[in-house]
């Protein structure tokens, strides 16, 4: 993984033991939160939707974890991560994300849980890549490797999974990738816009998964923006939004008119940095907020 040694000292600090929320899944979940959250440039604000581009930073999250309600016997706790994007639309964009936690089981043995995963999209969203491993007490326990491809002018396209096991499985016409989806997000949140639905290739669990999506897009309430003022002082003049992305399983009996198989809600401040963001599943919801944030130099194309 490019730049390893400073993702590493970004995991110096202990964390706390988290007991029995196993973290593969929802990793990649909050993939898309992180990146949308952490994406727009001072350039973006007078961009169209085809020209959004998205800046490269390392950021560091420290979260809190809690059971959902109604979940029994089950323990919250905190963990640690850390994103990277690097590239641009003419190269494509570089994702890497580590989230690392330290649990222990109800007979009190300890689990150090490590999640590594990085991909590859295409800068016009027809081509992406992923990989994740998993290492428990430093032992690998998974692997995954996944590509999708576009059919041409939007019709449908092809998902190659090649670890756990080889599939091939169809990518239904009009689907997206997640830096797409960042993209078009922000796009409709510069253009004033308030809601937008998408159909989102999330690899969330199996590598084949198929989402559809519900964005509400309104102002950042005046309390969570003074918050993230107090943080990073630069910020007191940056348009600002709160992001809440529902995603539903695609084909699952209800659709979207059931309840979705998670939520993400997050802070989105126009200069690229974000605070707070909340992961809401079933049986667990994770609260993060931003440590330290680093910008790297814009790519050259």
């Amino acid at each position: 993984m490019e730049n390893r040694p400073d993702m590493d000292t970004a995991f110096a600090q202990p964390i706390s033991a988290i007991r029995n929320l196993a973290p593969t899944a929802r990793c990649k979940r909050l993939q898309f939160a992180i990146a949308l959250m952490t994406a727009l440039a001072p350039q973006a604000v007078i961009a169209a939707p085809g020209t959004v581009e998205l800046v490269p930073h390392r950021a560091v999250y420290d979260m809190v974890l809690q059971p959902a309600s109604g979940v029994p016997q089950a323990n919250g706790g905190t963990g640690r991560m850390v994103y990277e994007i690097r590239g641009a639309r003419c190269s494509g964009y570089n994702v890497s994300m580590r989230w690392v936690t330290r649990s222990s089981t109800p007979s009190g043995e300890s689990i150090l849980d490590d999640l590594q995963y990085m991909s590859w999209e295409a800068g016009d969203g027809d081509n992406f890549t992923f990989s994740s491993t998993r290492f428990v007490n430093r032992h690998l326990a998974e692997e995954m490797e996944s590509s999708a491809t576009k059919g041409k002018d939007g019709a449908a396209g092809e998902i190659s999974v090649s670890k756990p096991e080889k599939i091939t499985v169809p990518l239904p016409a009009g689907t997206i990738f997640p830096t797409e989806h960042i993209r078009l997000v922000i796009a409709d949140a510069l253009a004033g816009k308030t809601v937008r639905n998408d159909t989102v290739y999330d690899v969330s669990d199996d590598g084949k998964s198929i989402y559809d999506t519900f964005t509400l897009i309104t102002p950042l309430a005046e309390a969570e923006r003074a918050s993230g003022v107090a943080k990073v002082p630069s910020l007191e003049t940056t348009q600002a939004w709160s992001a809440n992305v529902s995603y539903f399983l695609k084909g699952k009996e209800g659709g979207g008119e059931g309840l979705p198989e998670f939520e993400q809600n997050f802070s989105l401040f126009a200069n690229g940095v974000a605070t707070t963001m909340r992961l809401a599943t079933p049986h667990v919801i994770i609260d993060a907020k931003l440590t330290e944030i680093e910008f790297f130099p814009k790519a050259e194309c």
